[in-house]
Order: structure tokens, then sequence, then C-alpha cells
């Protein structure tokens, strides 16, 4: 399906809107190197009761490739207030994945008024994925990405083309989650994971006003429930949620996650 497309903030922002356009806003925003793709069986799920916004974050998807000194959480959430904005979104709902549940956190903190309800998804808290995770130091970044620039293109090839043995026997979203891999820059892989892992949004969580529903994959391997446990210890309307899947239970436990999805959406409780 092909995306629209707008200008925020000088970039071009690739999105997908589905659904009436006189139903209640969402804004899904997708994890680390990711992009939009994720959450379309999300989207089609809500589709008749919600107008859903999936939308390709800078240095992901279609969307326009900053250099790596661009990224930051900060200019992400200042993207995505402008997208509403820009598109007349009154009090969306925000869902975010991994780097987008950072995201939602950060945006739902610094603008209290801005949703009325949230959701995020094994989201990174802390700026360290496990307790034992080496903290990523910014210095480390600029020549990572002077290295990379030179392997991306090869490396980008082979993602987006993986051998016809790996598609036949690999899940489809694993292939989807290479392919958008495939689709960054060194810039934007490595930019983007420094602004996550250098973050920490925990000190700000208790200013969230918004009704949180922060969902856990108890067998996640990439981010630690623990961050997820973390923040529904501080923010005050939060309902914590785990669940038998690992980073990605949109993809793993679809028949699971969305009708709890919906539920928590349209009711404010998801069990």
């Amino acid at each position: 399906m092909l995306a629209d497309r707008i200008t925020v903030q000088g970039m071009e922002i690739a999105y997908q809107a589905v659904g009436p356009e006189d139903r209640p806003a969402v804004v899904l925003l997708h994890g680390w190197a990711s992009s939009r793709r994720m959450w379309e069986a999300a989207q089609a799920s809500l589709a008749g009761g919600y107008r859903t916004f999936a939308v390709d974050l800078p240095g992901h998807g279609e969307s326009t490739k900053p250099s790596w000194s661009w990224y930051s959480i900060p200019n992400y959430v200042d993207v995505v207030l402008h997208f509403c904005e820009a598109l007349g979104l009154k009090r969306p709902a925000a869902v975010g994945h991994s780097m987008g549940g950072t995201i939602a956190l950060e945006l739902a903190a610094q603008a209290p008024t801005f949703a009325e309800k949230i959701v995020v998804v094994n989201p990174v808290v802390t700026g360290r994925v496990y307790a034992r995770a080496l903290p990523l130091r910014e210095a480390w970044v600029e020549p990572a990405v002077r290295v990379s620039r030179r392997v991306w293109p090869a490396a980008s090839r082979l993602l987006t083309r993986p051998p016809q043995a790996l598609r036949r026997h690999a899940p489809g979203h694993v292939l989807r989650n290479s392919e958008d891999f495939g689709m960054t820059t060194a810039d934007s892989a490595l930019g983007s994971m420094k602004a996550v892992l250098t973050w920490d949004v925990s000190d700000r969580l208790g200013q969230i006003q918004a009704k949180t529903l922060i969902v856990v994959g108890e067998g996640d391997r990439i981010v630690s429930p623990a961050e997820g446990e973390a923040a529904a210890r501080r923010i005050r309307r939060a309902q914590l949620l785990r669940l038998e899947a690992a980073h990605h239970p949109n993809d793993e436990i679809p028949d699971v996650f969305h009708p709890l999805l919906a539920s928590f959406l349209s009711e404010g409780d998801a069990i």
C-alpha cells in the first residue's frame, strides 16, 4: 500500500492512515530499525473503530534520513507533535513499540495533555536495555558511523534481498524486520540507536497524566521486562500487562495482542 507523505520540520515523513476519518485517532510509533509496516495488522484490526496513523519515523522506512547527529528522543518527540498538529489530530492515543515506546513516554511526560491514553510495548525506559548492558557513549557514534558508511550499501542489499533459503523458513515478520533494517543508513541506524540508548525517561514518568498500558513480553531478550515494570511503578495511571511473548507480541501472538489493544483503547481496561 502506498504511503501518504507530509513535510514536518523540513523532513518528508511517510505514514499510513487507515480507518474512517470521523473516528478517534491513534498514532502508531515503531521501534528501532523498523518501520510503519510493523503495525499493518494492528491497523487492520482497529479499522472499524479508529483512524490509525502508522508513521515512518525519521531515519526509517520511506521517511527522510538525516545525518547521525540529528537523532535524539526530544527531536523525535518534536516530530510526532508537529506531525499531529499538521494533520489536525486532537488528543490522539499513542502506541509505541520499543524505541517508539520511549518516544511515547517522553511525549506524554513533556506534553501531559497531548494524549488521553498511551500504550507502550517493551519500552526502553532507562537507556540500558538490560541491567548488565554497557552504556552507549555518544563519543563512540561518529567514528562508528564513518566506518559503517563504507559497508552499509552492500549490507543493505543483502538484508533487503535475503537468500531464498532464508525466505522459505523465516517467519514473515523476521523477513520484514530485515528488510526494514536494510532501508536504514549507517547514520540513521547508529544515530537512532544512540538516541534511545543514551536517554533515560524514568525521572519524568511521574508527570504522565494519560491512562497508560505497559505491555512486556516475559521472554523478551532484546529489552528487559524490568524496563516496563519500572515504568509501571512510577506512572500513576499505569496498568502492567505481562504476555507470553518476546520482543514483538504484535507479530508473535497477534490473536492475543490485538484484542487487548482494542479493549484498552475503547474501555481503558485491557483485562
